[in-house]
């Protein structure tokens, strides 16, 4: 009896917390909204012709990073020392790259994604996708961070880190 009720409240808090996935091409609660950029290596200037800027996308890249939540911007940089990819600095004017993590919480999950913008000219050159804290139900006691590791391993690692 007991195990039939935990099997129950798991797959109620699974669907509960599950929500609509969210699309990558919608604005958020900032309004900020992604749906500009068709291609996140591309910038098109306004006489047309594209410029490449995947300077971001290279070892050593410098990178300055900012977040809404500070022990969120700790696991992060947790996480990205595990590539040894991107250099991190101390201030945005070392920096070539600013990375605005976001970290909110939606119901019981977390959600965490990053923007990369340029420093010299304010333009976001890459949106990530959201990621969540929880999957598959509730594996975790700290979503937070388990948000930020989805973030980094499932969604950065394969784009930039290989």
């Amino acid at each position: 009896m007991r195990k039939i009720c935990f099997n129950c409240l798991s797959a109620f808090l699974f669907f509960a917390c599950a929500g609509p996935s969210e699309d990558t091409n919608s604005s958020d609660e900032g309004g900020r909204v992604d749906s500009t950029m068709q291609n996140s290596n591309t910038l098109v200037e306004e006489s047309g012709s594209t410029m490449v800027d995947a300077g971001y996308r290279v070892k050593g890249a410098k990178m300055y990073i900012t977040s809404n939540d500070a022990n969120a911007k700790e696991h992060f940089v947790n996480e990205l020392q595990q590539y040894d990819t991107w250099v991190m600095v101390n201030s945005e004017e070392e920096a070539q790259y600013h990375i605005k993590l976001h970290e909110k919480m939606k119901k019981l999950d977390r959600q965490a994604w990053i923007d990369i913008v340029n420093t010299e000219s304010g333009e976001v050159l890459y949106s990530s996708p959201h990621a969540k804290g929880l999957k598959k139900g509730i594996r975790t006691v700290n979503v937070k961070e388990q948000a930020i590791h989805n973030l980094v391993h499932t969604i950065l690692a394969p784009e930039f880190f290989q």
